[in-house]
């Protein structure tokens, strides 16, 4: 029988996702356009990863040490950057299009992760759960959008990132395996291999479907499948590193650069997260109040159809791996994608499982109303500029002022802004786009090749250098060797090597 209290509750649920909508469409806005191609990063250390695209576009080089001179480095897998590289370089090519359009191409690519996605979570719920009251399947919707365009995605929808196809991936990988394992086994597994495989191609830390379906399989003594999906995803891992070689197996277990991991920085991706997932948090708290009658609901479908176990292990597995991961240095709210599909997941399954059983209370509904008022007032703070960020504009305008007074640099030459060393703002026959982790590896002592930039800078290697206002060198260096140019460009001042060309 069809409740009006659920039926108001999908119609806020729409209303919800709607803002959301309307926060990453104005994002994109500003941060992708088809009129000029817009710079600026969109997440963290972007630079890195368009750097690394462009190479792959170009032919060249795509893992390389980055101990080595230029102090580049590629620390995602090889999937990610062979898909966005082909893209990017058909569009380039078929359009005519210089490589100032890279940034824009690859946004793009994301955000068409994020429209499939959201086809393929809302299958997995509305299928998987055989959801067949309309207010449930709006309400299945809702949750799907909101996993792929809600605020916990944020600008990460509209970047060069390898975050998103592997969700997808990922999630496909569950939504077969839960629909076909029983009535096929074998060709289940076997599915969830490849697609396993392929998101694990895109970025290393998506084993997310074969650990939930790992721990599945031995929960349930399904011995001789468990053994196949070992056998056949470590094989593929292994082979996938020997033919890569060394240098792509040490940049894709971040060998030779220190990584460390703060207490502080978890409790604040925790927190975040918490906020940013409001109505997902909302149907937890909603069921926990009536505890008795969730868990009679869960005993009878899971004891009824036991492989309704693999979102609740999905959600085990993906929230240790967030806690594991989530106060690694420089980490976001990223490490908790995973964690989010398989909680949304896990919410409408109890969601379900209760409404099946009879009426919903109000103040069940109540509750549930208040996560997704609670995700419309967040977003509402952000579009309302109280809080967050709309626009990367401004970065745009600024990088794109300094680019136009950084030309004719003799080379070598070194700027301490990494976005303006790509090869399309600055460009260089050896650009020195140094990888995010450079700082922090300095700090920690990793040794590198020629003392790194600050000894290049001792060693007179560059005939120019454009570094911030404020510094009186770079890396540990002195300037001794380097004369300033009486006029600032963007914020930096222009450096020129004393004494004749060498």
């Amino acid at each position: 029988m069809k409740q009006p209290s659920l039926k108001g509750l999908s119609l806020f649920a729409v209303v919800s996702v709607m803002t959301a909508l309307i926060l990453m469409g104005v994002r994109g806005y500003y941060a992708i356009s088809f009129a000029e191609p817009l710079q600026g990063m969109t997440r963290g250390a972007e630079y890195e990863i368009l750097y690394s695209i462009w190479k792959y576009v170009f032919g060249g080089v795509v893992y390389t040490d980055q101990t080595r001179i230029p102090y580049d480095g590629s620390y995602y897998n090889w999937l990610f950057y062979a898909s966005y590289g082909e893209v990017a370089g058909l569009v380039l090519k078929v359009l005519s299009l210089g490589d100032a359009w890279l940034p824009t191409i690859t946004r793009l690519t994301t955000f068409s992760g994020l429209v499939v996605g959201s086809f393929f979570a809302y299958l997995s719920f509305a299928d998987v759960l055989e959801v067949k009251d309309r207010s449930l399947k709006l309400l299945c919707g809702a949750f799907a959008v909101f996993v792929f365009f809600g605020p916990l995605i944020g600008f990460f929808g509209i970047s060069a990132t390898p975050d998103i196809w592997p969700l997808v991936l990922t999630l496909i990988a569950t939504w077969i395996f839960i629909r076909h394992y029983d009535s096929r086994p074998l060709g289940a597994i076997l599915m969830v291999c490849v697609f396993s495989y392929l998101a694990w191609s895109f970025k290393q830390n998506f084993v997310y479907a074969p650990a939930t379906v790992g721990l599945y399989l031995l929960l349930r003594r399904q011995w001789r499948d468990a053994i196949i999906l070992t056998i056949v995803l470590v094989s593929a891992g292994l082979i996938t590193m020997a033919i890569g070689g060394p240098i792509y197996t040490k940049m894709l277990h971040y060998s030779g650069s220190h990584i460390f991991f703060t207490f502080e920085l978890l409790v604040r991706n925790i927190v975040n997260y918490s906020v940013k997932a409001l109505p997902v948090l909302a149907v937890f708290a909603a069921t926990l109040v009536y505890y008795s009658d969730m868990r009679l609901a869960v005993s009878e479908k899971i004891k009824l159809r036991p492989i309704m176990l693999i979102p609740f292990l999905g959600f085990l597995i993906a929230g240790l791996e967030a806690l594991a991961t989530g106060g690694l240095q420089a980490s976001s709210e990223s490490h908790f994608f995973m964690f989010s599909y398989y909680a949304a997941f896990s919410a409408l399954a109890l969601l379900v499982w209760l409404y099946d059983k009879g009426p919903l209370s109000k103040a069940f509904i109540v509750i549930m109303a208040v996560g997704w008022v609670g995700n419309i007032a967040g977003i509402g703070t952000v579009l309302t500029g109280v809080q967050g960020v709309l626009s990367v504009r401004p970065a745009h305008q600024n990088l794109m002022a300094a680019k136009s007074c950084l030309t004719n640099l003799r080379e070598p030459f070194f700027l301490s802004v990494r976005y303006l060393a790509l090869p399309w703002m600055t460009p260089a026959k050896i650009p020195f786009v140094v990888h995010a982790n450079y700082i922090p590896d300095r700090a920690a002592g990793v040794k590198i090749e020629r003392d790194g930039i600050g000894g290049l800078i001792d060693q007179g290697y560059f005939a120019t250098l454009a570094i911030g206002k404020e510094s009186n060198g770079f890396d540990g260096s002195g300037l001794e060797l380097y004369r300033p140019r009486s006029e600032p460009c963007g914020g930096l001042i222009i450096y020129d090597r004393k004494g004749p060309e060498r």
